[in-house]
């Protein structure tokens, strides 16, 4: 009974003891919601810091991009230049703009005489190994351009010194195919390795071409 009646004591006195407590619990509200308030506007603060740093990172992406792109611009530049100083130096100094097409014609006869005239001079002055540097060098040159993408007003505009570019460099192969063709059997690795030079360039129905035309000639001559 002394226990039971210790124990109701501190019941009684418990309700005593929580009297007032109200005014503490308030208290203790209005810090929670001006806790909750202050997390809130740091949120938002935050939020508002991502989306600058996004847009940012966004912008520098765009900045990267683009002066990849000048770069690549002008690494076409440096090799069309290298490429037309390879093939034909005077394609640099202008000297073939403003042709007519038979202007055209004519050229591609005296160019397709002076190649032939060159490899019956000398074969080291169009050696296949020059020749296969060169095929190279206009594969790269490709490959950069798709990245850029063909219709980028400048690639656009280098359209004509590329072509000069291609149909040299088809002249030259083909010369060296024929050169191939007439060696006979002995010929027959080098001819393997011309229309490899073909197919790096996307140039395989050209090469099927000249095969043909070749081997028309080569009738032509045993008959």
């Amino acid at each position: 009974m002394e226990l039971v009646n210790n124990e109701y004591q501190a019941f009684l006195n418990l309700g005593r003891d929580l009297k007032g407590g109200e005014e503490k619990v308030e208290g203790v509200k209005v810090g929670l919601l001006g806790f909750v308030n202050g997390v809130n506007g740091v949120k938002a603060g935050v939020k508002r810091r991502k989306e600058e740093v996004e847009r940012l990172v966004v912008q520098r992406e765009e900045i990267v991009k683009e002066a990849e792109k000048a770069r690549a611009l002008v690494e076409v530049h440096e090799k069309i230049e290298s490429l037309e100083e390879a093939l034909q130096p005077k394609w640099a100094d202008g000297q073939q703009e403003g042709l007519s097409e038979d202007e055209d014609e004519d050229e591609d006869e005296e160019d397709n005489g002076e190649v032939q005239g060159r490899w019956e001079a000398s074969a080291g002055i169009l050696n296949f190994g020059r020749l296969k540097r060169l095929v190279g060098g206009y594969k790269d040159l490709k490959q950069v351009m798709e990245r850029i993408g063909t219709d980028h007003p400048f690639l656009v505009k280098q359209e004509e010194r590329i072509l000069r570019i291609r149909n040299t460099l088809l002249l030259d192969l083909g010369v060296c195919l024929r050169q191939a063709r007439s060696a006979g059997e002995t010929g027959h690795e080098r001819l393997l390795q011309i229309a490899t030079l073909y197919a790096d360039i996307d140039e395989e129905r050209e090469c099927l071409k000249m095969l043909k035309e070749t081997a028309q000639l080569a009738k032509s001559w045993d008959t």
